[in-house]
C-alpha cells in the first residue's frame, strides 16, 4: 500500500539527499526519524531500495523509493482502509479504527472497533436493545457459532472499558491491536468467507453455451 494515505511525509528527493527522514513508524506508531542502513540498490526502473532503522524504537523497515512519480512505500505497511467485502457502515467504522491505531490513539481505535461490531450485528438483523443482547440473539438463532459469540463479547467488553473506565485498568496499544485482530476474524467469517465461496461457485459453474448461429 502506498504510504501517501497514511501521514504527511517529506519528498523523496529530500530522502535521497539526506538519507534521513521523519515519518510514521509502523512499529512504535509515532512520527520518528529514520536512518538509512547499508548500501542502496537502484534497479532498472530507477527505484531506490533501502533498509531504514527507526531512531526511536530501532525497528527496521524496507523502503522502496521512486522519484518520478514521487512515491514511497514501506514494509511493513500501515493499513488505513477496511476490506471491500464489508458492508459500508462496518467498513467505514472499521477503517476509522485502523486510522486511529495508526495515529497512536488506542482508545479511539477500540471505540470505533466496537462501533463496527455493532454495525455488523445490526446488519445481520440482530434483535435487542443493547449490543450484548444483539450478540446473544445472533448466537441463539445460530447465525454465529459460539466461538464468534465469545469474540464479539470480548470486543464489546473492550469498548465498554473505554466508555466506562476503571481506576486500575487502562487501554493500551496492544489492547487495540488485539481487539482489531478479533474483529477482523469475526468480519472474515461474516463477510469475506461467504463472498469467496460465492466467487468460487461462480467460477466452477458450467458456462452456458451461446446459441448456434443461423
Amino acid at each position: 500500500m502506498s504510504s501517501g494515505d497514511a501521514q504527511p511525509r517529506p519528498s523523496c528527493g529530500v530522502i535521497l539527499q539526506n538519507k534521513m527522514a521523519a515519518y510514521f513508524c509502523p512499529h512504535c506508531k509515532i512520527h520518528a526519524t529514520f536512518k538509512s542502513q547499508g548500501p542502496e540498490k537502484v534497479n532498472w526502473e530507477n527505484q531506490l531500495h533501502q533498509i531504514w532503522r527507526c531512531n526511536n524504537c530501532f525497528g527496521v523497515v524496507y523502503v522502496r523509493v521512486r522519484t518520478e512519480p514521487d512515491d514511497l512505500e514501506f514494509y511493513p505497511s500501515l493499513r488505513s482502509e477496511a476490506r471491500d467485502e464489508y458492508p459500508p457502515e462496518v467498513r467505514d467504522n472499521f477503517g476509522e479504527a485502523l486510522r486511529s491505531l495508526n495515529g497512536n490513539n488506542p482508545k479511539a481505535a477500540v471505540v470505533m472497533t466496537r462501533s463496527a461490531l455493532q454495525a455488523a450485528m445490526r446488519q445481520q438483523d440482530a434483535k435487542g436493545k443493547t449490543l450484548k443482547a444483539e450478540i446473544d440473539s445472533l448466537a441463539d438463532s445460530h447465525a454465529i457459532p459460539p466461538a464468534i459469540k465469545d469474540w464479539a463479547h470480548e470486543l464489546r467488553d473492550g469498548g465498554n472499558l473505554v466508555a466506562h473506565p476503571e481506576p486500575d485498568k487502562t487501554v493500551e496499544t496492544q489492547d487495540a491491536e488485539e481487539l482489531i485482530a478479533l474483529a477482523e476474524s469475526l468480519f472474515e467469517y461474516l463477510y469475506v468467507v461467504p463472498k469467496e465461496l460465492e466467487r468460487r461457485r461462480q467460477r466452477l459453474a458450467p458456462q452456458e453455451e451461446p446459441p448456434p448461429s443461423e
